[in-house]
């Protein structure tokens, strides 16, 4: 009866983590400037989020990322306030590792959202900016996103358009649902 006990409580979790991260009808809004199949080009921005950078291998950088913010959101700040985020939660690899970024809600400057209990945890301001995007649903493992990425830079290429080496992967759906009912985004930002 015992080995049943570690699997439930990681299920519960998973749940109440995904309850608490992905709410229908809360999407990160842009401006759609030019659409074709899979492929977009879009406006975002400006916006505010919480961002933690995770060292190491892209899977376990992302899973340890979204507990620190989960902690941030559901009260880990320095008002014990409970935020609300919008979708996707995006990663994206800088110099000193995996920026696991959570989007937060609610018409406040960066400095008006509570100081994040732990140091690791910084809110800011991301700037507008112009991306290509591609959708695709499934499981964003490192090959797909590989995949996806030839597919997304073909496009700015054929479109004539300039990108930035800046590439952020989106993911939209909460842990628990089956891979093959995914949906993610791969952005590549442009000039």
């Amino acid at each position: 009866m015992k080995p049943l006990i570690w699997p439930l409580i990681i299920l519960v979790f998973l749940i109440t983590l995904g309850f608490s991260l992905f709410r229908p009808g809360s999407e990160l809004p842009f401006k759609s400037l030019q659409k074709e199949g899979p492929f977009e080009v879009r406006e975002y921005g400006p916006f505010i989020v919480a961002e933690t950078i995770i060292p190491g291998e892209r899977q376990a950088a992302f899973d340890q990322g979204v507990r620190i913010l989960d902690s941030y959101i559901n009260g880990g700040n320095a008002k014990s306030e409970k935020l609300e985020v919008a979708v996707p939660v995006t990663e994206q690899l800088s110099k000193k590792g995996w920026a696991i970024r959570f989007i937060l809600k609610g018409e406040r400057a960066a400095a008006d959202f509570p100081k994040p209990d732990n140091s690791q945890v910084v809110v800011k301001l991301m700037d507008r900016k112009r991306f290509a995007v591609i959708r695709f649903d499934g499981v964003a493992d490192d090959a797909t996103i590989h995949e996806k990425l030839i597919e997304l830079m073909d496009f700015v290429l054929a479109k004539k358009l300039t990108a930035r080496n800046e590439t952020i992967i989106a993911l939209y759906s909460p842990p628990w649902t089956p891979g093959f009912l995914r949906k993610n985004e791969l952005l590549l930002q442009l000039d």
